[in-house]
C-alpha cells in the first residue's frame, strides 16, 4: 500500500511529504483517496505542498492516473503540487500516455 508521511521540519508556506510504498489494483481507490485527503488538508495550512515520490514501487499507469489526480485537486484548492524524484520508469510510463510534461512541470 502507498503511504504519505510529513517530513519534519515543513513549516510556513511549504509542506514536505513523501510517498512511499507498492500499489495493486484493488489498492488504487484507497490510494487515491488518501492523496486528495492529504492535498485537501494540507492545502489550508500550506501554499505549496512537495511530494517526494522516489520511494514508489508500482510500475503502473494507476500510480500515473493517482498523480495527476492529486495535481488537479490541489489546484481545485488554489495550491501548488510538485513532485520530486519521480522515479524514471514512473515518468517513462507517463511519457506513454503523454502525459509526462505535466508530471514533469510538476517538480
Amino acid at each position: 500500500m502507498i503511504s504519505i508521511s510529513r517530513k519534519e521540519g515543513s513549516q510556513g508556506d511549504m509542506l514536505e511529504a513523501s510517498l512511499a510504498g507498492s500499489l495493486s489494483e484493488r489498492e488504487a481507490r484507497e490510494a487515491k483517496s488518501l492523496l486528495l485527503s492529504f492535498v485537501q488538508e494540507s492545502s489550508s495550512e500550506h501554499k505549496s505542498v512537495k511530494i517526494d515520490v522516489s520511494g514508489v514501487e508500482s510500475v503502473s499507469s494507476i500510480v500515473v492516473a493517482i498523480l495527476l489526480s492529486g495535481l488537479r485537486a490541489a489546484n481545485k484548492h488554489s495550491c501548488v503540487l510538485s513532485y520530486v524524484n519521480l522515479p524514471e520508469y514512473l515518468f517513462n510510463m507517463a511519457r506513454v500516455g503523454g502525459v509526462e510534461s505535466i508530471l514533469a512541470g510538476a517538480e
